[in-house]
């Protein structure tokens, strides 16, 4: 097998193994949503991870946001996660 061919099965490889990671982390909020706790994805390196916040928290009396965002600049507004940078 050329070089060229072991490059490109590699990359095949890796983009189905982060397909998977990435269903993965859609199960887990899922799971997240139906139980309403909330998680935390690290990543591999500093910040490249997240926080999932579900909706029944972000929407409950006892969510506790210091910060109040403008309906165009609220961080959660992608499914309920959030960027680690958004917590520096």
């Amino acid at each position: 097998m050329s070089d060229e061919a072991k490059q490109q099965e590699a990359l095949k490889i890796i983009e189905e193994k982060l397909r998977a990671a990435e269903n993965l982390l859609d199960e887990a909020a899922l799971i997240a949503e139906e139980a309403g706790v909330e998680f935390a994805w690290g990543g591999p390196s500093y910040g490249m991870g997240g926080s999932y916040i579900p909706a029944s928290i972000r929407r409950g009396e006892d969510w506790d946001n210091d910060n109040e965002y403008d309906d165009d600049d609220d961080p959660y507004e992608n499914n309920g996660w959030m960027a680690s940078s958004h917590n520096c």
